[in-house]
C-alpha cells in the first residue's frame, strides 16, 4: 500500500464514517475566509509518494496532519500525528516568523493540558535529517526554532507503509479526532473572540426546554425531529446538568454547518414554532455560547453516560412516549452537543414564549438556519405599562379554546440538582458572611412544611426562600406563595424579611416588581441573585 492510498482511505472513511478530521478544510475555509482547492483532507498537492509522505491540504502555513514512512531501530515504521514543518521553500520563505505564534500557543496548551499527551510520543529531525526522541511531550523550546528542522508528536505503527490496513486507518482517524482539539487551539479563527448576534430557532417544547414534551407542536417537515418527534434542543435549559461551571446543549443550526461555526462564539435570540397554528415565539435570549467540536462532544457524552444522564434522558422520551433509538446513533457519531454557555450568561427567558409579530424584519426565514441580526439584537418587553386589556378577553359567545398557550405550556418545572447545590453554597456564604447570626436549613415551619434557610439576628427572622426555575418571576410566583405562609400562616408574624434566592439573571421589569411589592406588603421582600460559579451574590 503507498502513501497516496492511505491518505486516500483515510478521505474517503473520514468522510463515510463522519470522523471530525473531514471539518479540518471547512475549518480552515472559515479560518482563512478562502475556499481551499479541496475539501478533502488529503489533496493531490500535498501527497509526496517518492518521499514518502502526505500532510493535510493547507498544512504547509500550519501545524500540519502529517503521516509518512518512519525509520525504527527494527525496521520501518509509519507515523501519523501533527507536526511543525520550518522547511524553506517557495511559499514559505520564512518559516520562523510563520511557526513563532504558532509554537507559543503549542507551548501553552501543553502547560494547560499535561494530562492530554499520555501516550503520545515527540520527537524532531535536524537540518540534517538526523533524529532525536524526546522523552515525552513538552514545550518547544526557541533553540529548536531553526531552518529546516521538523518536528512532530503523534504515534507510530510498528509496520511499513505497504502493511497498513483498513483497521489501522480508522485509528488514524480516531486519534486524528483527538489532535482536533489541539490544532484549533494552534490554529484560532480570527476574531473569534468576538460573539456575533445570531438568531436560531428551536423546535417546539412545552416543558420549558428542560426535558422533551411529545409530538404536539413538532415540525412536519421530513427531519429527525418529525421523524422521531423530539430534537435534541429539548434539553437546552436543563440546568441541573452542569460540567465545570458550562451547560451544554444542542442548536440544529449549528448542528447543520459544524464546521462554519466550531470555535466561534455569538449571542443567541431563540425563538420556536408551533406547527399546531403556525404561531412563532420568542423563546429567549442567551449571550457568549461557544461552539464546540467534536472532540468536546464526545468528551461530554462519556460524562453523561457515566452520571447516568442519558439513562435519565432515555427515560424522559419514554415518558414521553417517543423511541429513544437514535440517541444512540448521535451519540457515536459525537453530535449529541454543539454549543455550551454559563448560566450567568442566559440573559432572559420568557416565562411564557412571546408572540413574535408578523412583520418583525429579524425573522428572514423558518428554516433550521442561523439569521444574522442586521437591526436590534434585543427582545420584547414581555410586560408593558400598557399590558392590561379587558377587550381582549371572551365574552362567553367564543367557544373556550384549550390551545390558549398559557394553559399548555408548563414553565413550573423546577431543577432539582441545581436546587441543592444552591442550597449547599447559600448555606455556606451566609454563614461565611454573617457569622454572629444563627444559620440553619429545613427549618421546620407548621405540619411537615420546612423552610429552606432561617438566618435568626438580633432584630429577628429572615426567611430564604430557594428557587431554581429558569426565570425568576416563574421562581417568585411559586415561592411568594411557600413563604408567606412560612411567615404568617395562621396569624402570626414570624419573619421580619423574606427573600427569594435563585441562580438567574433579573431584568428591570422584575426589578420593578419586586419595588412594587415593597409598597403593597408590609414585610420587606428581597430578591437576591447568587451567582453558583463564584459563590457570591449579584447585585
Amino acid at each position: 500500500m503507498s502513501i497516496t492510498t492511505v491518505a486516500n482511505m483515510l478521505n474517503k472513511i473520514a468522510d463515510e464514517q463522519k470522523y471530525s478530521f473531514r471539518f479540518i478544510q471547512h475549518y480552515r475555509a472559515h479560518k482563512n475566509k478562502k475556499k481551499p482547492q479541496t475539501y478533502n483532507p488529503f489533496g493531490a498537492k500535498t501527497i509526496f509518494e517518492s518521499d514518502g509522505y502526505a500532510y493535510h491540504t493547507g498544512g504547509r502555513h500550519e501545524i500540519q496532519y502529517n503521516i509518512g514512512h518512519e525509520k525504527l531501530n527494527n525496521g520501518e515504521g509509519f507515523r501519523y500525528g501533527l507536526a511543525f514543518s520550518l522547511e524553506k521553500g517557495r511559499s514559505l520563505v520564512d518559516p520562523i516568523t510563520q511557526f513563532q505564534t504558532r509554537i507559543r500557543l503549542f507551548n501553552e496548551f501543553v502547560r494547560l493540558n499535561s494530562g492530554y499527551f499520555r501516550n503520545i510520543l515527540m520527537w524532531y529531525c535536524d537540518e540534517n535529517h538526523v533524529k532525536h526522541e524526546l522523552n515525552h511531550v513538552a514545550e518547544i523550546p526557541n533553540s529548536l526554532l531553526k531552518i529546516n528542522n521538523f518536528i512532530f508528536i503523534g504515534q507510530v505503527f510498528d509496520k511499513p507503509t505497504n502493511q497498513i490496513s483498513q483497521s489501522d486507518v480508522k485509528i488514524i482517524l480516531k486519534f486524528f479526532d483527538y489532535l482536533l482539539k489541539l490544532y484549533q487551539f494552534v490554529e484560532p479563527i480570527k476574531g473569534n473572540n468576538v460573539c456575533k448576534n445570531k438568531i436560531a430557532r428551536l423546535c417546539w417544547n412545552t416543558n420549558g426546554w428542560i426535558k422533551p414534551s411529545g409530538r404536539d407542536g413538532k415540525s412536519r417537515s421530513e427531519s429527525h425531529e418529525s421523524d422521531y418527534g423530539f430534537g435534541y434542543e429539548e434539553w437546552l435549559f436543563d440546568l441541573d446538568k452542569t460540567i465545570d461551571g458550562y451547560h451544554y446543549g444542542f442548536l440544529e443550526p449549528i448542528n447543520k454547518f459544524i464546521s462554519k461555526y466550531v470555535g466561534n462564539r455569538y449571542n443567541f435570540l431563540l425563538y420556536t414554532i408551533n406547527s399546531l397554528d403556525s404561531q412563532k415565539y420568542w423563546v429567549g435570549k442567551i449571550n457568549n455560547v461557544e461552539v464546540i467540536d467534536i472532540f468536546k462532544a464526545s468528551q461530554i457524552t462519556q460524562t453523561y453516560l457515566n452520571n447516568g444522564w442519558v439513562d435519565e434522558m432515555k427515560s424522559q422520551l419514554e415518558t414521553a412516549r417517543l423511541n429513544s433509538s437514535s440517541m444512540d446513533r448521535w451519540m457515536s457519531a459525537g453530535e449529541l452537543f454543539n454549543i455550551r454557555f454559563k448560566v450567568k450568561d442566559i440573559e432572559k427567558i420568557y416565562s411564557i414564549p412571546f408572540p413574535i409579530t408578523t412583520n418583525d424584519p429579524r425573522i428572514s426565514s423558518y428554516r433550521y438556519n442561523l439569521l444574522d441580526i442586521n437591526t436590534h439584537a434585543e427582545l420584547p418587553d414581555e410586560d408593558s405599562d400598557n399590558f392590561f386589556d379587558i377587550n381582549t378577553g371572551n365574552d362567553g359567545n367564543t367557544p373556550y379554546s384549550k390551545a390558549i398557550i398559557k394553559k399548555t405550556f408548563h414553565v413550573d418545572i423546577e431543577l432539582e440538582q441545581k436546587h441543592n447545590e444552591m442550597s449547599n453554597k447559600f448555606l455556606k456564604y451566609l454563614k461565611d458572611n454573617y457569622p454572629n447570626d444563627i444559620v440553619k436549613r429545613e427549618c421546620k415551619s407548621f405540619g411537615a412544611r420546612r423552610i429552606d434557610i432561617v438566618r435568626k439576628t438580633p432584630d429577628g427572622n429572615i426567611f430564604y426562600e430557594i428557587k431554581t426555575y429558569t426565570n425568576p418571576l416563574i421562581s417568585l410566583r411559586n415561592a411568594l406563595g411557600q413563604i408567606f405562609e412560612y411567615a404568617f400562616y395562621p396569624n402570626h408574624r414570624k419573619a421580619i424579611k423574606l427573600v427569594i434566592v435563585t441562580n438567574m439573571h433579573a431584568d428591570n421589569n422584575f426589578k420593578k416588581y419586586i419595588e412594587h411589592l415593597n409598597t403593597i406588603v408590609n414585610t420587606p421582600i428581597e430578591y437576591i441573585h447568587f451567582d453558583l460559579e463564584n459563590n457570591t451574590v449579584v447585585t
